[in-house]
C-alpha cells in the first residue's frame, strides 16, 4: 500500500515573520536612536566665563571693592566720543567735515586713497578736530594718570577675542592727543606737553589691564605713536637736563604695563568657552565635536548675540562628523599645551588653576587636525612677542634720548658713544629686544638736524646699518624676520610731500 507524500511547501508561520521583522527591526531602530541622540545631542554650559574673567580682572589688578575704577571714566570718554561722530555726521557734516584720526596732523606721509586731495584732506582734518576740541573730548581726563585700576565688566556670551567698544573712540582721543601735544611743544607750553604726555601713556597703560589681546595691541601701537612724537619733538626742540628728567619719571611711571597675564587667561577662557559651547559632556572630561552647534555659536563669537535661531533641522545630522573628529578632552588638552607654552614665552607663571609654562609647544599637526583649534582661536605669537619687544625697546631708546640730552647739557656736546652714559645709568643702553645695546653714531651737518644717529637692532641683534624694512619698520621685532633690518629711534619729521603720491619717502639714514 502507498505511503502518502510529505508536505514540504508549507508556508512560515507567522510567528516566523514577526521574528525576522524583529531581527531586522531592532538593530535599525538601535542605529537609528544612535544616530538621532548624536545629531540632537546637546552641549551643557556650565562656566560663565564673562563672569569668571571680570573677576579674574579685579584679583591680578588687586583691586579693592570700593577704588576708583578708570575705566568707567574712559567708558564715558568713548560715549561722548561716539555721540560726536554721529552729530557731525547728521548735522553738520557737508563735505568740509571729514572722520579721520588726526595722525595726518602729526605725520605729513600718511597715506591717502588716491582719489584724495592731501591739501584737502588736511583742510577737513584740521575742522574736524577743531569740533572735537571746542566739544571738550580731549579734558577731564586727568584722573586716568594716577589712577591703578581698570577693570571692564563683561557682557554674557561667547567671550573669543571680545573687542570692547572703547577701542575705536579712545583711539581718536590719543591720536588728538598727539596734536595737542605737537602744538604744546611748538608753543613751548611744556607743562601741557607733559600733561597730554602723561594721559596718552595712561591710557595705554589701562588698556594692557583689559582680557583682549586688541585692546593691549591697540595700547602697544598709542605707546609707541606718543613716545615717537616726543622723539621728534626731542630733536626738534632739545630740552634742558631739568625738563628730560622729568620726562623720563613720566614715562617710567606711566609705561609700567600689566603683564599679559590676563590676556592669556582670557584667550585661554576664550577657547574653552568655545569647546564647551561646541562638544557634549561625559562628566568625565570626555566628549564628541558638534558641528551644527558650533556654527550657531560661531555666529555669536565677539558678544554679539542672534536674534533668533533659525537653523533648519535638518543641519543636526553634521554633528555626525563628531564622530570622526578628535574628542573634546584632547582638544582642551592640547589648548592647554598652547597657553602653557606661551606663558613660558612671554617669562610669566600661570595662574595656580592653569598649567606649568612649557618650554614645547603642542604639535602642530595635531592642531590642525582639530576641528576647533585648526579654526585660529589661538593667538597668532609672532606678532604678540615682536609688539611687546617693539614697545620695551622704544621706551628703553626714549629714555636714553632724554639721557644724551641730560649728558650733553653737562659736557655741551654729545658723547662720542654711549659708554659715557652707561656710566652714570647703569643698563640703560641696553636694547631690552636683543639684549645688545642700542647702536649709536655721532653725525655732522644732518639735513634733519640730529647731533646722532640711534636705532634698535631688531630681535636678531645684528647690526645692518639703520637700514629698516620699507613695508613695516617694525617688523625687525618679528622672531622671524622677513628682511635683514635695524629700527631707527630717532627720525625727523617727515616733511610734507609735494606730490600726492602716498608714497612715504625713505627713512633718513
Amino acid at each position: 500500500m502507498e505511503q502518502p507524500a510529505v508536505q514540504t511547501d508549507r508556508k512560515p508561520s507567522r510567528r516566523f515573520w514577526l521574528w525576522l521583522l524583529a531581527i531586522h527591526l531592532i538593530p535599525t531602530l538601535l542605529v537609528a536612536g544612535f544616530l538621532y541622540r548624536i545629531a540632537y545631542a546637546k552641549p551643557t554650559i556650565a562656566v560663565d566665563y564673562s563672569a569668571k574673567l571680570t573677576e579674574l580682572q579685579r584679583t591680578l589688578q588687586g583691586m579693592p571693592a570700593d577704588a576708583f575704577n578708570a575705566w568707567d571714566l574712559i567708558s564715558r570718554r568713548s560715549a561722548a566720543v561716539e555721540q560726536h561722530q554721529h552729530t557731525l555726521l547728521t548735522t553738520r557734516f557737508s563735505g568740509e567735515y571729514q572722520y579721520n584720526d588726526f595722525l595726518l596732523l602729526v605725520d605729513p606721509t600718511a597715506r591717502l586713497s588716491p582719489a584724495e586731495s592731501r591739501e584737502s584732506v588736511t583742510a577737513a582734518t584740521r575742522k574736524t578736530f577743531a569740533t572735537y576740541e571746542a566739544a571738550g573730548l580731549f579734558e577731564g581726563l586727568e584722573p586716568l594718570v594716577d589712577a591703578k585700576y581698570a577693570v571692564a565688566t563683561l557682557a554674557p556670551g561667547p567671550q573669543f577675542e571680545r573687542v570692547l567698544p572703547e577701542v575705536g573712540q579712545i583711539r581718536l582721543v590719543v591720536r588728538g592727543n598727539l596734536v595737542r601735544m605737537k602744538a604744546a611743544s611748538d608753543e613751548q607750553r611744556f607743562g601741557d606737553r607733559a600733561a597730554i604726555l602723561s594721559q596718552n601713556l595712561a591710557i595705554a597703560r589701562h588698556f594692557t589691564a583689559q582680557p583682549s589681546w586688541v585692546e593691549r595691541r591697540a595700547a602697544a601701537g598709542w605707546t609707541m605713536e606718543t613716545l615717537e612724537e616726543l622723539r621728534r619733538q626731542i630733536i626738534e626742540s632739545p630740552p634742558p637736563a631739568d625738563r628730560c628728567r622729568a620726562l623720563i619719571a613720566i614715562i617710567d611711571a606711566q609705561t609700567r604695563s600689566w603683564p599679559a597675564t590676563i590676556q592669556i587667561e582670557a584667550s585661554r577662557a576664550s577657547v574653552l568657552d568655545i569647546i564647551q559651547r561646541s562638544f557634549t559632556d561625559n562628566g568625565r572630561g570626555g566628549g564628541r565635536y558638534l558641528p551644527y552647534e558650533y556654527d550657531f555659536t560661531s555666529s555669536n563669537l565677539g558678544g554679539f548675540s542672534a536674534v533668533s535661531d533659525n537653523r533648519h533641522e535638518g543641519w543636526r545630522l553634521k554633528n555626525l562628523r563628531g564622530l570622526l573628529t578628535p574628542g573634546r578632552r584632547e582638544t582642551v588638552d592640547l589648548a592647554d599645551q598652547h597657553f602653557a607654552h606661551l606663558y613660558y614665552l612671554f617669562g610669566l607663571q600661570p595662574p595656580s588653576s592653569a598649567s606649568p609654562p612649557s618650554l614645547t609647544p603642542p604639535d602642530p599637526a595635531r592642531v590642525d587636525a582639530n576641528p576647533i583649534l585648526s579654526r585660529g582661536f589661538l593667538p597668532r605669537l609672532d606678532r604678540l612677542i615682536a609688539e611687546e619687544a617693539g614697545v620695551r625697546s622704544e621706551i628703553a631708546g626714549t629714555r636714553l634720548m632724554l639721557l644724551l640730552e641730560i649728558q650733553r647739557a653737562s659736557a655741551g656736546s654729545y658723547s662720542a658713544a654711549l659708554s659715557a652714559v652707561e656710566v652714570d645709568h647703569p643698563g640703560s643702553t641696553t636694547d631690552p629686544a636683543n639684549g645688545k645695546p642700542f647702536a649709536y653714531s655721532l653725525l655732522e651737518n644732518d639735513p634733519g638736524g640730529r647731533g646722532y644717529l640711534i636705532y634698535s637692532l631688531g630681535a636678531d641683534g645684528a647690526d645692518d646699518g639703520g637700514r629698516e624694512d620699507q613695508k613695516d619698520r617694525r617688523a625687525c621685532y618679528l622672531p622671524k624676520q622677513r628682511t635683514a633690518s635695524d629700527f631707527i629711534l630717532n627720525h625727523p619729521r617727515p616733511p610734507t610731500p609735494t606730490a600726492d603720491a602716498g608714497e612715504s619717502p625713505e627713512s633718513p639714514q
